[in-house]
């Protein structure tokens, strides 16, 4: 058996603006393109899904494949908090065929963690907005609702557009928190935010799971990134939002 477990997962999002009100407020619609995931399995190597590639999947993996061609709206302010959005979750089912696998390979489709929410994303993908000064707070739903410290550090290119770079690590807990939890949960890392564009166009944030007091220490890490693919004019979702 693997001395570690991973799983990862990967969607392309198109996201369209639909209309930008006189707040600075924008509505989008956005569509998952393609959604691709692997695991490690107990008896060594790995278990693999893209929609983009394989017509079936494990049993376990309907859920994930079920988001392909899902459409959803928000309604994102100007100051990057997600105020609405219409899928709080994925669809569970579609009708792509069941492939038949190994028990080993089933229970490893089974385990494999539960999509990550549409909101979430967003608060990746638009939350991250710089804030007033040189430091701001941001509470953002990764994971779990949690108060992040964050600082520009400075600038740099990212597809040939011009970024604000910006350091970001987990807020210190207050020392007299009523409900203190006994293991400590951290998130750093870096985002590369394009004022023109009004989202992140690169974002690397870590997080993990530290046991009180275990001379293990970190016994889980996870990460969520964002990668801008493209952008450009879409004139049928302009046309539909004409209407």
């Amino acid at each position: 058996m693997p001395d570690t477990t991973t799983q990862s997962e990967s969607i392309d999002l198109k996201g369209t603006c639909t209309s930008v009100a006189a707040d600075g407020a924008t509505t989008w619609t956005f569509t998952v393109e393609r959604v691709s995931l692997e695991t490690s399995i107990p008896s060594g190597g790995t278990l693999k899904f893209d929609s983009a590639k394989h017509k079936e999947c494990p049993e376990g993996f309907v859920r994930y494949a079920a988001l392909k061609g899902a459409t959803f709206t928000a309604t994102i302010g100007a100051d990057g908090m997600i105020q609405k959005c219409s899928a709080e979750g994925w669809p569970k089912t579609c009708d792509i065929k069941v492939e038949k696998v190994t028990t080993v390979k089933n229970s490893a489709a089974n385990l494999f963690h539960d999509p990550t929410s549409p909101r979430e994303w967003l608060e990746l993908i638009f939350h991250t907005a710089p804030g007033k000064g040189k430091e701001w707070k941001r509470t953002l739903a990764v994971g779990n609702g949690e108060e992040l410290d964050m600082r520009t550090d400075g600038a740099e290119q990212v597809s040939g557009e011009n970024c604000a770079r910006m350091k970001l690590g987990t807020a210190d807990q207050p020392k007299d928190a009523p409900n203190k939890l006994p293991r400590e949960v951290f998130k750093s890392g870096k985002v590369s935010w394009s004022k023109s564009l009004g989202c992140a166009l690169k974002v690397d944030v870590r997080g993990g799971v530290v046991a009180d007091k275990s001379p293990i220490g970190v016994i889980s890490q996870m990460r969520w990134g964002v990668e801008f693919l493209k952008k450009g004019f879409d004139a049928e979702a302009a046309k539909g939002a004409a209407k």
